[in-house]
């Protein structure tokens, strides 16, 4: 509601600077009027959010940590390992199979878990 209402503003904004003739503009009070109109209703927006939403949103580590390493695109790493090939099969039983990445390679003996916590880590830059 709140960025409808902004957009209307801006509308009105804009036709008013639009109307102006000579650089004499007589919509300058409908102009400021709907700027600073649209600063407070943001503004209240904002802490609204802020304190019905976002306060005291915490993260859930330990799902985040499964999702991470349940994501079968980690499989991507092990390209230049394994190639291309067996990377994405790998990925496809990970998938079928509801395992993760890291998981089927220690199971089919592809890699040692050691090489594979390193490249497989998603928390490190490529």
């Amino acid at each position: 509601m709140v960025c409808i209402h902004v957009m209307g503003s801006n509308q009105a904004v804009r036709t008013s600077i639009a109307a102006a003739q000579l650089e004499l503009n007589v919509f300058t009070p409908v102009t400021s009027f709907e700027l600073i109109s649209s600063i407070k209703i943001l503004s209240s927006a904002i802490e609204s959010f802020t304190k019905l939403c976002v306060k005291g949103i915490k993260a859930n580590e330990k799902g985040i940590n499964r999702n991470l390493e349940m994501d079968i695109e980690l499989a991507t790493a092990l390209n230049p390992y394994i190639g291309y090939a067996k990377a994405a099969e790998v990925a496809n039983i990970a998938k079928e199979q509801n395992k993760s990445v890291k998981e089927v390679c220690i199971e089919l003996g592809i890699l040692d878990k050691k090489t594979l916590d390193k490249v497989l880590d998603p928390r490190k830059e490529a």
